[in-house]
């Protein structure tokens, strides 16, 4: 097979991947009945997930020269970064988009109770295949593909954060005019289709593990 005929497959494989993760957002707009604050908390745990997934692969990465103790300090640098930056953005969804945004003593703490809410309510399991999805994708590109013994610590650290920051403000303020037209569907729609064109953009930090 040429490799014009291959180039087009990895393409397809994106998009298919990005039908397979709006799935779980529209199954909570159509079934479960999700407001604008659901919909971007949704997105929220998704984060959480990627979080989860780009620390194992920091541990992971074996392309840098310090070892061991070089993974174990990068990893403890991009949780506490990467962990403060979604505790932020969890409360400040909280507050902006909540229905009921809780009283100031209890501001520092409502990121974890709704994200508690959210975790443990029946809302939740559209997040599963959603994570199913980035854990292939993850083994697919750093796993099955020998990337981890390419990539350093440091490459793999700055792997989410172009995501993080492009996608969430732009959720957010997505967020903030669907809550203010009523969380309609049509809305709703817009912003996870808007999601999943900015996920497809080339916005994120590549890096050469060729």
């Amino acid at each position: 097979m040429t490799d014009g005929a291959q180039y087009p497959w990895p393409r397809i494989r994106g998009w298919l991947l990005t039908l397979w993760l709006v799935a779980g957002p529209l199954i909570g707009v159509f079934f479960l009945h999700w407001d604008a604050f659901m919909l971007i908390l949704f997105f929220w745990l998704e984060n959480l997930v990627l979080g989860a997934l780009g620390l194992a692969k920091v541990l992971m990465a074996r392309g840098g020269e310090g070892g061991r103790s070089e993974r174990t300090e990068v990893a403890l640098r991009f949780g506490s970064h990467y962990g403060l930056f979604c505790l932020l953005h969890g409360i400040f969804i909280c507050l902006v988009l909540a229905p009921e945004p809780p009283p100031d003593a209890f501001v520092l703490f409502y990121g974890f109770v709704a994200a508690y809410h959210a975790v443990t309510g029946p809302e939740v399991w559209p997040l599963i295949p959603v994570a199913l999805g980035h854990l292939t994708e993850a083994l697919r590109d750093c796993v099955a593909s020998g990337a981890y013994r390419r990539i350093s610590p440091e490459q793999a650290m700055a792997l989410p954060f172009a995501r993080l920051i492009v996608l969430h403000f732009a959720l957010v303020l997505g967020g903030l005019v669907a809550d203010l037209l009523g969380s309609i569907t049509p809305v709703l729609l817009v912003l996870i289709l808007m999601k999943a064109l900015i996920e497809r953009a080339p916005c994120a930090v590549t890096v050469d593990v060729g």
